[in-house]
């Protein structure tokens, strides 16, 4: 059934791409399609070129990224090639960050994925905050997952840090959320140094980021019972 509805509204939205047209028609949903470019050149790059074409042919970031996943493609390879057909043809980010966390992309993962999409494509991270806070991920959580995929792709956490401050992010908040992606104290505070962010901010954030340790039980109290010395006989 859910081929079938696939089917129905790809064959209604794609009528500048002939190939495409002609495999719907006999049948074939976009998860096939999808799933047949990948399988004809054994490569993740046929992939993408299917959901470039479906997503320049007009069909939803929604459904082109259900049929990904369908396709059999990973969740966070579905949201990267997703992500980077998007940008490619000039649609939102946070299209794509909204339709991946619908489908049950967890927020890490689907930020992570559209991050390492970004930079890929010669993009700056700020874009990727901005959409992910503005589809309702905290900013604390935005910056770690955006964190720990820049750095995994050859970004500095001062380029992060930096991107945050245009998103609109706090000081604080970017510290925290930096922290929170394992950032070392020595990287945190050089970074936040280059960036102009205040010691009083640096304390704040990491402080924010650690967990509170458990208040100790109070200990008890030793009352000493003074005692009167009795007299010798």
């Amino acid at each position: 059934m859910r081929k079938l509805a696939m089917a129905l509204l790809l064959s209604a939205t794609l009528p500048a791409f002939a190939s495409v047209e002609s495999d719907l028609k006999s049948g074939s949903s976009a998860a096939d399609i999808i799933a047949a470019a990948t399988a004809s050149c054994n490569g993740a790059a046929c992939a993408d070129q299917a959901v470039a074409d479906l997503i320049a042919a007009g069909v939803s970031i929604e459904v082109v990224l259900a049929a990904a996943i369908d396709s059999g493609l990973s969740a966070t390879q579905a949201v990267a090639t997703v992500t980077t057909a998007a940008v490619s043809a000039g649609k939102s980010v946070e299209v794509v960050i909204t339709a991946a966390i619908d489908a049950g992309v967890s927020q890490a993962d689907t930020v992570a994925a559209v991050t390492t999409a970004v930079i890929s494509a010669g993009k700056s991270v700020e874009v990727v905050i901005t959409a992910a806070v503005d589809a309702g991920i905290s900013q604390a959580d935005t910056v770690a997952a955006v964190t720990t995929a820049a750095v995994s792709s050859g970004e500095s956490v001062s380029t992060v840090m930096a991107a945050a401050q245009d998103a609109g992010v706090s000081n604080t908040v970017i510290v925290q959320g930096v922290t929170n992606a394992g950032t070392d104290t020595a990287t945190v505070q050089a970074a936040a140094a280059s960036n102009n962010i205040a010691a009083a901010d640096v304390i704040a954030g990491t402080t924010a980021a650690t967990p509170t340790a458990a208040a100790p039980a109070s200990e008890p109290v030793v009352v000493i019972a003074e005692t009167t010395p009795e007299a010798l006989p």
